[in-house]
């Protein structure tokens, strides 16, 4: 984006002042048409490599149709650069708008303690894995007491990021109640920031390694592109064959990290740096596999595969490469990531194998289609078996701290599973698979203590188990992680002590999904429709949580 645009974003209750925000695009901007003629002329001397000044600002042409394109008919068989540097064209803010981000407490930024806190946790839990930021430059204005010289749309977005990792006693020093509370504060003060273009306001030094820069750029985009459109359901926006930017490596997203040793260690950085690359390499491999799952099972104009092609599909993802799960001796944020990373296997496992478990391929034979879908429909229960068992793994020991707003939606592919398989087979194996799911509600409890999406997704499915399961009450962990005691809800109170339901006779018992002479299990009282106030938001906001690091992302390409 040219930094003289403006940048459309819609107001926030609250944020936004009465009438229209100031931006670079006033009346006399607009009309300064030699200002915008003197634009392009940098713009075609950057293309045929003579500048007349220095440029400082990155921009595509794009391809064989780009603005440029003109251009190339005077230099026949001469190949011009695509990315190339024009120089700025920044505009004081207004004196109004400074007023305004004052107010705001845009320049006032939070305690030592908690800036410390917040920049420690966006390198552990949000550059491993959303490496948009350059470190180097951030470690040096944190290091030498020059955060306010920062970007302040970055800062305060990347302290959005990291709000979610911090210790709850940091938010309470900084006179918020929770993490929501203070999450919401720095999101608040991002969104202005976007609004009256402070981003503007400093600007940070440009990569001196393009290479390697878009490289690591290239794999969060692919990154987002899969997991969202998953998450979301919405279709892929990236056509890998359109791209020719090379696969990142672990030294690609350390190239920003000076005194690196063999084990990625940095002054200033958490240790296992270059594992947690590692890791991150791995989720962009996985990611292009999910493209690959999604374009054959899921996009709206398909045609219908032949067995050969799902065959060749199912092959390359079993041969994915993953982390050990049982490596000894990783930092506990390095074990969470591992297994965070077989997390985001199982989902696109179960993803790719759920429509075939009622649907065949072309050239299939009618005769030969049933035990297909029947061996479909056990590798995607395998994978969702397989998604529970990382679960316990990750309470047992007592990792999910470590939890992202990726990691509810991870969940969900084989909470559909277990789902499915409460509706089908005896009173037992409906148990099984009920306790299966409540084991992934029981983690979605703790999640949503934090995250927006994982009430939602909680919401969603109570109201589904009420429709198979008439009474259906969901289940509540009986004492929080604080060891206080759940407070009750509307009229019923938590039976806490209920962990085991009992046998009981009268409404309810014949329609206990554990058949009659089961009881449906008192743990809480149903979740109605307003219980998260959904109606109050944005539905597509909520699912992607606003606290979420793909909006950090969203953020910095304001800029």
């Amino acid at each position: 984006m040219h930094p003289t645009e403006s940048v459309n974003v819609a107001p926030t209750s609250g944020l936004s002042r009465q009438g229209t925000v100031s931006t670079n695009r006033t009346p006399e901007y607009r009309d300064n048409i030699e200002d915008e003629e003197q634009t392009g002329l940098e713009i075609a001397s950057a293309a045929l490599g003579r500048p007349e000044r220095t440029g400082d600002v990155p921009f595509y042409t794009g391809e064989q149709t780009g603005p440029t394109s003109a251009l190339s008919i005077l230099s026949p068989g001469q190949s011009l650069p695509k990315h190339f540097l024009i120089p700025s064209h920044q505009k004081e803010i207004p004196e109004e708008d400074r007023e305004f981000l004052r107010q705001k407490g845009v320049f006032t930024l939070p305690g030592k303690d908690a800036c410390d806190s917040m920049v420690e946790a966006y390198l552990l839990h949000v550059h491993p894995i959303l490496p948009v930021v350059e470190v180097d430059i951030l470690l040096q204005h944190h290091q030498s007491g020059q955060l306010h010289n920062y970007n302040l749309l970055i800062l305060w977005s990347l302290f959005f990021a990291a709000v979610n990792f911090i210790p709850v006693n940091i938010c309470e020093q900084e006179g918020f109640s929770s993490k929501r509370a203070m999450r919401f504060d720095m999101f608040s003060r991002a969104r202005v920031c976007t609004e009256t273009q402070a981003s503007q306001v400093t600007t940070l030094p440009l990569a001196t390694d393009k290479d390697r820069s878009g490289a690591v750029f290239g794999g969060v985009v692919s990154f987002r592109d899969r997991w969202l459109g998953l998450t979301l359901g919405r279709p892929l926006r990236i056509n890998l064959d359109d791209c020719d930017i090379p696969m990142p490596s672990v030294d690609d997203m350390l190239f920003d990290i000076g005194s690196t040793g063999e084990d990625g260690h940095s002054p200033g950085l958490p240790g296992d740096m270059r594992r947690s690359a590692e890791y991150w390499i791995i989720l962009i491999e996985l990611s292009c596999q999910l493209g690959k799952v999604m374009a054959m099972n899921y996009q709206a104009a398909r045609s219908k595969p032949s067995l050969q092609e799902v065959e060749k599909l199912e092959q390359e993802l079993l041969q994915s490469r993953l982390p050990d799960q049982y490596e000894f001796g990783l930092m506990p944020s390095t074990r969470f990531y591992s297994n965070h990373v077989h997390l985001h296997y199982q989902a696109m496992m179960v993803t790719f194998y759920r429509p075939w478990g009622t649907d065949a391929p072309k050239e299939l034979d009618v005769t030969a289609q049933k035990e297909w879908q029947h061996r479909m429909r056990l590798r995607a229960d395998a994978a969702a078996s397989r998604t529970n068992e990382i679960l316990d793994a990750l309470v047992q020991d007592n990792l999910l701290g470590f939890a992202g707003p990726m990691t509810p939606p991870l969940l969900v592919p084989a909470m559909q599973v277990h789902l499915f398989h409460c509706k089908v087979g005896d009173s037992l194996s409906k148990r099984v698979r009920l306790n299966k799911l409540e084991m992934c509600m029981l983690v979605m409890e703790e999640l949503q203590k934090t995250y927006t999406v994982a009430s939602i997704y909680r919401a969603v499915f109570t109201k589904a188990l009420q429709l198979i399961f008439p009474g259906y009450l969901i289940p509540v962990a009986p004492f929080g992680s604080t060891g206080h005691a759940p407070a009750a809800t509307g009229t019923t109170a938590v039976a806490a002590a209920a962990a085991v339901p009992a046998s009981v006779s009268g409404a309810g018992a014949a329609n206990s999904p554990m058949g009659p002479g089961y009881g449906v299990p008192e743990y809480s009282p149903p979740i109605d429709d307003g219980s998260f106030g959904v109606g109050e938001m944005d539905l597509m906001d909520a699912l992607m949580d606003e606290a979420s690091i793909f909006s950090f992302w969203e953020a910095c390409s304001q800029i």
